[in-house]
């Protein structure tokens, strides 16, 4: 879930005596700002081009308008890259099933 969510799960498995990132790994997306600085360890999150995605949808939107001159299709296929931002709690992390 976004950083708010991971902010929660990090009180609920401190809570209950887990590690992290010993015995959890906790991921969040969309690195808000003074959101990052309450995790101990600090939060791995991605940034969400917000910008880009607004403008690919906008493009999407008049490149169907001017084509169709009737309702948009459906923007599939559009995509825009996101930014990991790797933190602390990550670090010593195994695949144990």
């Amino acid at each position: 879930g976004n950083d708010r969510i991971a902010f929660c799960a990090y009180q609920l498995l401190l809570g209950r005596g887990l590690k992290i990132p010993g015995d959890v790994a906790v991921l969040g997306y969309d690195n808000m700002i003074g959101i990052s600085e309450l995790f101990i360890p600090a939060l791995t999150t991605v940034q969400l081009p917000y910008y880009e995605i607004g403008r690919n949808a906008a493009r999407h939107l008049i490149e169907s308008l001017e084509v169709s001159g009737a309702q948009p299709s459906p923007a599939s296929g559009l995509s825009a890259g996101g930014q990991g931002i790797v933190m602390s709690d990550l670090q010593g992390i195994t695949h144990q099933r």
